[in-house]
């Protein structure tokens, strides 16, 4: 009977798991419009609530863990589909965090060039200033050869 309430809530631990991982998915698709729109605020909002699911997965993972090691010749079929879920899950959330990853990439890289570009333009006004400072002061001289 102790297998059988073990088995039980090692279930009811991975559907929990799956929940907190199909948020997790939510909140990483949800970050690619904060990263397009340029939404910093939502972005690190999310970030954050994804640093606090996954502490909650983490606890899950650990409880599971050390009944599950003591007690793997009797996983149900159940806690298998249970698990392959999961891995599909976390596979889907890793594409996803990828591609987000690369589209911060490219606007860091975009926001590299135009502060490059600003910093061009303000030596270029630099120089410019400079030069018309130094000669606003310099009156015409007519010279007669005469």
């Amino acid at each position: 009977m102790k297998i059988q309430e073990n088995v039980l809530s090692w279930i009811e631990a991975l559907k929990e798991k799956e929940k907190y991982l199909y948020e997790f998915l939510k909140l990483t698709n949800e970050q690619e419009f904060f990263i397009e729109d340029d939404q910093i605020e939502k972005l690190i909002e999310h970030i954050d609530k994804k640093q606090s699911i996954m502490e909650k997965i983490n606890e899950i993972d650990e409880m599971v863990s050390k009944d599950l090691s003591a007690q793997r010749e009797v996983a149900s079929e159940e806690v298998k589909v249970c698990t392959e879920k999961i891995k599909n899950l976390l596979r889907e959330i890793d594409n996803q965090d990828q591609e987000n990853t690369k589209k911060l990439e490219h606007d860091l890289d975009e926001l590299k060039i135009k502060m490059k570009e600003v910093k061009t333009k303000q030596q270029g006004n630099k120089v410019r200033s400079n030069y018309t400072r130094q000669y606003a002061d310099v009156q015409g001289i007519f010279i007669d050869h005469k």
